[in-house]
C-alpha cells in the first residue's frame, strides 16, 4: 500500500488532499446553512405565536370584565348597565383583529378554525344570556376564558414558545402562556 502511494506523484497527492479538504469544508457549511435556517424558522414561528397571543390576550381582559359586569347588573346594580356596551365592542374589536391575524403566520403556528369557535362560543353566550340565570351565565363565561386559555396554550406549544432553549426567555414564555392566563 505504502508502495502505491509512493508511487502516485506529489502534485495528484496534494490535489487529492485538496479535493478532500474542500469536500469536508462543504460538508460543515451545508450543515451549518441547514442548523441556521432550522433556527430562522424556529424564531419565526415564536415571533408569530407571540403576536397572536399578544392579539389575543384582550379578551383574557374584557371576557372576566364583561362577566362582573352582567353580574352587578343581574344583581341590580344598573349603574354599571351603560359599561356593557363598551365591553362587547372591545370584544368585538378583538374578533376582528384576530380574523386579520395573517393566514399564513396563522398556518405556521396551526391556529386552524379556534377564533371562529371561540366566537362562536362568545355569540352563544350573549344569545343565552336572556335565558340563564345567573349561575349559567358565570358558568358559560368561565367556559369561554377556559376556551382562550387553552388556545393561548396551543399556540405556546405549536409556536415553540414553551421550547425556546434559552433559560431567561423560557421563563418569560412560560409566564405569557401558562400563569398570565391562569390569572384571567
Amino acid at each position: 500500500m505504502l508502495a502505491r502511494l509512493s508511487s502516485i506523484p506529489v502534485g495528484t497527492k496534494l490535489k487529492v488532499s485538496f479535493a478532500w479538504l474542500i469536500a469536508i469544508i462543504l460538508v460543515f457549511a451545508f450543515s451549518y446553512y441547514q442548523q441556521t435556517d432550522d433556527d430562522i424558522h424556529f424564531s419565526r414561528q415564536e415571533l408569530y405565536g407571540n403576536a397572536f397571543i399578544g392579539d389575543l390576550r384582550p379578551l383574557l381582559r374584557d371576557i372576566p370584565e364583561h362577566r362582573r359586569l352582567t353580574h352587578a347588573v343581574e344583581l341590580g346594580n344598573g349603574t354599571l348597565a351603560g359599561q356593557l356596551p363598551a365591553i362587547r365592542a372591545s370584544i368585538g374589536d378583538t374578533f376582528e383583529q384576530l380574523h386579520r391575524f395573517n393566514p399564513a403566520w396563522a398556518a405556521d403556528i396551526q391556529i386552524g378554525t379556534q377564533v371562529d369557535s371561540l366566537e362562536q362560543a362568545w355569540t352563544q353566550l350573549r344569545l343565552d344570556a336572556e335565558s340563564h340565570n345567573r349561575a349559567e351565565q358565570f358558568t358559560a363565561h368561565n367556559q369561554l376564558i377556559g376556551q382562550i386559555q387553552a388556545t393561548i396554550f396551543q399556540v405556546g406549544k405549536t409556536s415553540n414558545l414553551l421550547l425556546t432553549p434559552d433559560l431567561d426567555s423560557h421563563f418569560l414564555m412560560d409566564n405569557i402562556v401558562l400563569r398570565s392566563p391562569a390569572m384571567g
